[in-house]
């Protein structure tokens, strides 16, 4: 999917292109050519998979509403190269959460722990998680989905009263 730089990128490609060809410069239309190279592999970069492979873990199953659930993604790199910059987008009650993920070192695995907000009390499904990958250039966005769901139980939040004898 092209962000607004990329959409902006292939309209000047195109009005370039367009130029270049109705006034017979080929230096323009060679502009274009490579304008169009950038947003190819823009896209083919932003669309790879991640390198490392992601686990989610919820730390707690019962969270008090008003509470942020915890989650812990375990980010684990099995090939022999770096793996790249990403964001994690996990739901839970129609809420959305970011987590940016560092890039992993190779053969190894890191821990990243990101929160999801609760807003009311029920028992919920938390996923599917998606994978976000951005090109360097800011032209592209790729997502990938994994279907790891889990289940979170958002009870009312409990108070300690205090009274003249004590909790």
């Amino acid at each position: 999917m092209l962000t607004k730089s990329g959409l902006g990128t292939v309209l000047t490609g195109l009005v370039l292109a367009i130029v270049g060809w109705w006034w017979n410069y080929e230096e323009i239309v060679i502009a274009a050519l490579a304008i169009g190279a950038v947003l190819l592999v823009a896209v083919w970069v932003s669309q790879r998979p991640l390198r490392a492979t992601v686990t989610r873990r919820l730390q707690a199953v019962r969270v008090p509403r008003g509470d942020p659930i915890v989650v812990g993604y375990r980010v684990r790199n099995a090939s022999r190269f770096r793996s790249g910059r990403a964001t994690i987008i996990d739901r839970c009650d129609d809420v959305v959460a970011r987590t940016a993920v560092p890039p992993v070192a190779p053969n190894s695995e890191t821990t990243v722990t990101g929160t999801i907000p609760t807003r009311r009390r029920g028992v919920f499904e938390v996923g599917p998680v998606e994978i976000e990958r951005v090109d360097p250039f800011w032209f592209s966005v790729g997502r990938r989905r994994d279907d790891q769901l889990s289940s979170v139980i958002v009870h009312p939040k409990v108070y300690d009263l205090a009274g003249p004898q004590g909790a």
